[in-house]
């Protein structure tokens, strides 16, 4: 079978496989397990309040591009209720000298047992930031953010601090700007925040966080289990 005519999750994990084993050895590649409570993003369940299971693979090259591809599976099989997101990243970061570093990008996912008014629930975003320290700042443009005609654009803001050796704080506050198409219900103006806590025991990461959500219909579907909620996770790194 040609590599044309596989699917795009399918070329996503192919290339990102190649990829890592083409590594030079001035690159860092990796690849992590992630289990969790749930799947959120911008503070929807994408796991539909099921626990999720990912596996990412990265390849972080010294002289500035970086390439990540990543699948989530969740659900629950019994009950035909499957999920399943396929992810893949590219970027380009550089650093300024004496200065924070610019980072470019372009994400692409595929969320299957999903429907948006009928259609596969897709998106592209194109980012820029920069990154200083332990704090980043993005924004991000969707021309079709899941819907056709759908143009957004999303700020948002990261931070990270050390409170001991093995404990560290995350905080995230975001923004989505809603520039064209019908207004979904929950609004044209989306904040979602995320404020976590994370320790290691050896080569394993656990975190606790508190993420917002929404009840309410917006752009990722039919929400189930909205609303803040407590989450768990238990990350492998290799």
């Amino acid at each position: 079978m040609s590599i044309a005519r596989l699917s795009g999750p399918t070329r996503l994990l192919l290339g990102s496989a190649l990829v890592l084993l083409g590594t030079p050895a001035c690159a860092e590649v990796g690849a992590t397990v992630t289990l969790a409570t749930q799947d959120r993003f911008r503070g929807y369940s994408v796991s539909d309040g099921y626990p999720a299971a990912t596996f990412s693979l990265s390849y972080d090259d010294a002289a500035g591009p970086y390439v990540e591809g990543s699948v989530m599976i969740a659900g629950n099989p019994s009950n035909g209720i499957e999920r399943s997101r396929f992810e893949g990243n590219a970027g380009y970061a550089v650093r300024l000298k004496d200065g924070p570093t610019l980072d470019a990008g372009i994400v692409h996912a595929e969320y299957t047992g999903y429907r948006i008014y009928g259609r596969q629930a897709v998106f592209t975003e194109f980012y820029a930031g920069l990154i200083a320290g332990p704090v980043s700042a993005h924004l991000h443009y969707s021309p079709n953010y899941f819907q056709r005609g759908v143009t957004t654009f999303y700020a948002d803001v990261d931070g990270s601090a050390s409170l001991a050796a093995r404990l560290r704080l995350s905080a995230h506050y975001g923004m989505l700007f809603q520039i064209e198409g019908n207004h979904e219900p929950v609004g044209s103006h989306i904040r979602d925040w995320r404020i976590g806590a994370s320790t290691d025991v050896k080569n394993l990461t656990f975190e606790v966080a508190l993420a917002s959500g929404s009840n309410r219909r917006g752009f990722y579907g039919v929400v189930r289990n909205g609303g803040a909620a407590l989450l768990f996770s238990a990350s492998a790194a290799f």
